[in-house]
């Protein structure tokens, strides 16, 4: 990090990712939400938080693992998983925008559509996935990352908001998983954690069938993942973000 970087870090310190109130996070896919982030949120329900889904895209051509199931029947099933899922974490306000799956969608009705949703929600954070994350070749997580990187700081001005037909936040921060450039790192509970790990591997049995090896092996990424970020904050368990306040969303590559 540069000499500036160190010395605005120093004196204009990050948010704490526990410290605000109404917190939005937006997954491309109905399982994204609980991979990149399950026990953060898990704690952040116990604290009391306001917590909110956004899930962008409906599933549909996730069926590599689940075979027996296409289009709108898959769509079904992944809803209710997501549901199910949602309600093993503690949250409650869910939402589907419908977009198709595999990148069949035009990036500015999708725009528009959670610009719209967003103002609805009022967060005071959101979070999504890093669409700077170097090895990600996923189309539907760039695209959505790409999205609420252009707009989300954008949504506390009200007269842009205005142009969307959508109400203005009080946003103060993003946050991103699925990083390779965390800047904050949380400390979690194994409560947490091992509710993280039901949420996905107990709900989501179209992407992650009981016993099969692709479960097995995101489950074993997860857990020592887990324990190397709960480390870093003198723990056993952890997650690890990307986080931009107000300032460092804008015009500020030290930050």
């Amino acid at each position: 990090m540069s000499l500036t970087g160190v010395i605005v870090n120093k004196v204009i310190k990050l948010p704490k990712v526990t410290d605000f109130n109404s917190y939005l996070f937006v997954g491309p896919h109905p399982d994204d939400i609980e991979i990149g982030a399950g026990a953060l949120i898990s704690k952040l329900i116990r604290m009391g938080k306001k917590v909110s889904f956004i899930i962008c895209l409906d599933g549909r051509f996730g069926s590599v693992n689940c075979p027996l199931l296409t289009g709108m029947e898959l769509v079904k099933t992944r809803q209710k998983e997501a549901l199910q899922s949602a309600e093993m974490l503690g949250v409650k306000d869910v939402r589907f925008l419908g977009f198709s799956d595999g990148g069949f969608y035009d990036p500015k009705e999708l725009e528009r559509t959670l610009v719209k949703t967003i103002g609805e929600i009022g967060p005071d954070i959101i979070f999504g996935p890093d669409p700077d994350m170097r090895n990600e070749c996923h189309k539907d997580h760039i695209m959505v990352g790409e999205v609420l990187k252009r707009i989300g700081y954008l949504t506390s001005f009200t007269n842009i908001m205005d142009e969307y037909g959508a109400k203005a936040t009080d946003l103060k921060a993003m946050g991103f998983f699925m990083t390779d450039k965390p800047n904050s790192y949380v400390k979690v509970s194994k409560a947490d954690f091992e509710k993280q790990v039901k949420a996905v591997f107990e709900c989501h049995l179209t992407q992650y069938p009981k016993n099969s090896e692709l479960a097995k092996n995101v489950e074993l990424y997860m857990r020592v993942r887990s324990f190397d970020y709960g480390l870093r904050k003198f723990g056993t368990h952890g997650e690890c973000f990307r986080i931009l306040d107000s300032m460092r969303m804008h015009c500020l590559p030290e930050g």
